[in-house]
């Protein structure tokens, strides 16, 4: 069984590379795992979505990197990790509150994600030698590349469905063990395996814009790992070689403005002006105004597109007809703390139906937001050491001057504005764990100056 030792051969965690006391580089302090599973699962995202197995990848990676874990000596953890342990610790207690067959694959899908997640930060927490900064800001670049990408597709062919292998092997098993056909037709299963590049109704009365999703199951997903991934993106450029530099700074992010403007996706865009005037305005008192000249550049070519691509009147034409979409929102909201006094302790366990009097097709209560669905799901003591231990992150990671961990620590700030509003099941949470492992780990390699 792997022993778990709080990480205190640093300074804290805040602390940049000139502060660290002699030694900390140290190879003996610092565990050795392969970097292959990290880097197998980061950098072939998009194989992983055209195969159909993106929803699920993390799972078996995961495992693989939990049996390194435990043979290998002097596995490390951020100090406050047990804030997140009493998360995972009070969800499992939450099954319980489950019953039937939909909700109790729910449950465990999102648990399985929760849990491969916690292994995923642990690892690339240790792999300081095998996957520096710079490594993990790369692979995170290339997971918001196919996101870009996939807004692309979406803006291209809107109507576009892939129906990936898995979608085939699915169809077989239904045949071959038709007693399967509960869980294989269960929508969350056909939503893995059958792709769609846009949300869009070509048949809607209304005319609503197409809003891309893929490589994603939703436009929110897409905003929030836009949003999220775009400080990484612009941290690997800078650390990288001139010719990429110029190529992400120059061409692929003004470039990619057009897909994740044409989401229509206010969330993303507060989160995107978020990101970018804070980072800007902390680099300006140390005496660096470069990113507030940018960030004004930046503003101004997302303005041109915003009135090139017409967005204000697809969003006019969409909130005229999701007029109520706010109001639903508000309501979820409300019902979600609602439910509080009815079960205290352990949640609901997944998401529950409720009463919307002002949409009766509106979503779950639990849902529309990640905080929202840890509350209902699994209680108010889940939801203290969910959002304790982002919080945390954030608040060590502050200090961080390095261009990696300074990035990291804008990516998280903005995720974890966003888990209000957003879900991160089960894309985002991968990527925050990730984000969340460079930004709170020793600096012990010479990438993250």
């Amino acid at each position: 069984m792997v022993r778990l030792a709080v990480d205190t051969a640093t300074r804290p965690l805040g602390s940049s590379e000139a502060e660290l006391p002699s030694g900390v580089a140290d190879e003996k302090i610092v565990p050795s795992v392969p970097a292959w599973p990290v880097t197998l699962l980061l950098g072939l995202y998009p194989v992983w979505w055209a195969i159909g197995v993106l929803d699920m990848i993390l799972i078996p990676f995961a495992f693989v990197m939990g049996l390194y874990l435990l043979r290998t000596p002097g596995v490390r953890v951020p100090r406050g990790f047990g804030l997140w342990l009493i998360f995972l610790g009070w969800a499992a207690f939450s099954l319980i509150e489950v019953n039937g067959i939909a909700n109790y694959l729910n449950f465990f899908f999102k648990y399985a994600i929760y849990l491969s997640a916690t292994v995923l930060f642990v690892y690339v927490y240790n792999a300081r030698r095998q996957l520096d900064a710079r490594k993990i800001l790369g692979l995170l670049t290339i997971v918001w590349l196919t996101t870009v990408a996939g807004g692309y597709l979406g803006v291209a062919f809107p109507g576009g469905v892939l129906r990936t292998p898995m979608s085939f092997v699915v169809s077989v098993l239904k045949v071959v063990f038709p007693g399967s056909a509960t869980i294989l037709n269960n929508e969350l299963v056909q939503y893995m395996v059958v792709r769609r590049f846009a949300q869009y109704n070509p048949t809607s009365f209304f005319g609503v814009a197409p809003r891309p999703t893929a490589p994603f199951r939703f436009t929110n997903n897409w905003g929030f790992a836009y949003s999220v991934l775009l400080p990484a993106a612009v941290a690997y450029a800078l650390v990288a070689s001139p010719k990429r530099k110029i190529l992400i700074l120059g061409i692929l992010i003004p470039a990619s403005l057009v897909p994740a403007l044409l989401t229509l996706n206010r969330g993303m865009m507060v989160g995107v002006a978020i990101a970018m005037v804070y980072a800007s305005v902390r680099l300006l008192f140390r005496g660096r105004p470069g990113p507030l000249i940018a960030t004004a550049l930046f503003a101004v070519v997302a303005f041109g597109l915003f009135s090139a691509l017409h967005i204000q009147d697809r969003l006019d034409t969409r909130l005229g007809h999701e007029g109520s979409s706010t109001d639903v929102r508000a309501s979820l909201y409300e019902q979600s703390l609602q439910s509080v006094p009815a079960s205290p302790i352990f949640g609901k366990g997944t998401p529950q139906g409720g009463n919307n009097a002002t949409d009766p097709n509106a979503p779950p209560v639990g849902t529309q937001g990640q905080v929202w669905m840890v509350l209902v799901s699994h209680g108010p003591v889940a939801l203290a050491g969910f959002l304790g231990w982002f919080g945390l992150v954030v608040w060590q990671s502050r200090r961080r001057t390095d261009v990696p961990g300074f990035a990291c620590h804008v990516a998280l700030t903005v995720a974890t504005i966003e888990l209000f509003y957003y879900g991160t099941l089960p894309y985002g949470m991968p990527m925050m764990m990730t984000i969340a492992a460079v930004a709170v780990r020793p600096l012990t390699e010479p990438s993250a100056r």
